[in-house]
C-alpha cells in the first residue's frame, strides 16, 4: 500500500554555522491525496459528460434536420405523382412529361440523401473513407426548385435563382 507522507524539518546550526541539530515531523497526506485525485477525476468526468449530452444534442438535431431534409423531395414525389394518378394532367401534355422528370429528380435526390446518412453512420464507425468530389451548383439549385415547384406554386410564392455563374463547380 502506497502512503504518501509530507514532511516538515528544521535544521538548528550553532554560531559558526555547523548543522547540531536535525528535528522533522512527517504527516500522513494519503486521505488528501486520494480526495484530491477524486476531485481531478470528477472534474474530468463531468467534462466527459458535457461532450457526451453536447454530441448527443448534435445528434438529435441532425435528425430532426435530415427528417426535413428527407421529407422536401419526398413531398414533390408524392405531390406529382398524385397528380399524375389523378388525372389532372393530361398524359400527352408537356407538363405531364416534366411532372415525370420532377418525380425522378426528386427520387434520385431522396436516394442521395439516404445514401449521405448511411455514410455519415460509417464515417462515425470507421469504416468511411471521406471523398471530397466536385458538384455543379446550377445542377443542384435546378434539383431544388424542382422538388419545390408544387409547394410554392400551392403557396402562391415565387422562387427566383440569384447565383454567380462563374460558381458552378463546388
Amino acid at each position: 500500500e502506497v502512503i504518501w507522507l509530507e514532511t516538515r524539518s528544521q535544521v538548528t546550526r550553532d554560531a559558526s554555522g555547523a548543522v547540531v541539530g536535525l528535528h522533522g515531523l512527517l504527516t500522513d497526506v494519503t486521505d488528501h491525496r486520494r480526495a484530491e485525485e477524486l476531485r481531478l477525476r470528477s472534474a474530468e468526468l463531468e467534462l466527459r459528460n458535457r461532450r457526451i449530452e453536447e454530441a448527443s444534442r448534435l445528434k438529435s438535431e441532425f435528425l430532426a434536420n435530415m427528417s426535413h431534409e428527407l421529407r422536401t423531395p419526398l413531398n414533390a414525389i408524392l405531390g406529382f405523382a398524385e397528380l399524375l394518378h389523378d388525372g389532372e394532367v393530361d398524359p400527352a401534355s408537356p407538363q405531364h412529361k416534366e411532372f415525370l422528370g420532377d418525380i425522378l429528380a426528386s427520387g434520385r435526390h431522396l436516394l442521395r440523401l439516404i445514401s449521405d446518412v448511411l455514410d455519415l453512420t460509417k464515417i462515425e464507425a470507421g469504416k468511411l473513407d471521406f471523398r471530397a468530389e466536385s458538384a455543379s451548383l446550377s445542377a443542384m439549385i435546378a434539383e431544388v426548385c424542382a422538388a419545390l415547384g408544387k409547394e410554392s406554386a400551392a403557396k402562391r410564392i415565387r422562387v427566383q435563382i440569384v447565383a454567380d455563374p462563374g460558381l458552378d463547380e463546388v
